[in-house]
């Protein structure tokens, strides 16, 4: 990633930080983010990392089911995470302002990633996929998820203009195939008008080949509602 691009794009957060919840209500995404988290089952007492946690959406509802748990919530921009820090004080969660290539988060220590409404700000996508295998354990899932269809989204970004202008998603099944090729099966890919969803679980060690490149798997099926 180049630094002029990426400095650009937090910018552009930074600067939404302090309307953020206004535009993006909480209450307003419950359905979304509730049949997300239903998809990755119990959290408790698991390690969870929160990539591009903005101002803290998801941790008001995994904070209640964390038990003896931790939750790292990762994001680029200083402004969001403030906001988030303000609204959660809870020694559970650590707090990371960093770029997700750069998380610093141990190999193997992690039990589930969650990427909600966050994909399309990466510049990197088969980068960010190979990381996010390296944290976590094997058989762990991640969940990639976004509560409108990417056509619309697009459109949003397009709007918006400046560095997030072309941020887009791809295909459902074009993402699919980069986590394939970066260590992950697909459980599920799926994508329709109104939503997006991609959930993945990390290759066990068994179907891992010495070299980290993985050595097959069942396919999901693809769907697609466009």
């Amino acid at each position: 990633m180049s630094i002029g691009p990426f400095v650009d794009r937090r910018a552009v957060f930074d600067d939404l930080a302090a309307r953020w919840d206004t535009l993006c209500p909480a209450g307003a995404q419950d359905e979304a983010v509730e049949r997300g988290l239903a998809l990755v089952g119990d959290i408790e007492d698991r390690v969870i990392v929160d990539v591009g946690c903005g101002t803290g959406l998801l941790e008001s509802y995994l904070v209640p089911h964390l038990g003896c748990g931790r939750l790292l919530a990762l994001d680029s921009s200083p402004a969001m995470m403030a906001r988030a820090c303000a609204k959660h004080d809870d020694r559970r969660i650590e707090w990371l302002c960093r770029d997700v290539r750069d998380a610093g988060i141990d190999t193997a220590s992690v039990d589930v990633v969650l990427c909600y409404n966050t994909w399309p700000h990466f510049e990197d996508p088969a980068g960010v996929a190979r990381e996010l295998a390296r944290w976590l354990r094997p058989g762990a899932p991640c969940l990639v998820w976004h509560d409108i269809g990417r056509d619309r989204l697009a459109a949003l970004h397009a709007e918006a203009g400046g560095p997030i202008a072309g941020d887009q998603l791809p295909p459902i099944r074009d993402l699919a195939a980069i986590f394939r090729t970066s260590g992950f099966v697909v459980a599920s890919a799926e994508e329709d008008a109104n939503s997006y969803t991609l959930l993945v679980s990390r290759l066990a060690e068994t179907q891992i080949a010495q070299d980290g490149t993985p050595r097959g798997e069942s396919g999901a099926p693809i769907r697609t509602g466009r």
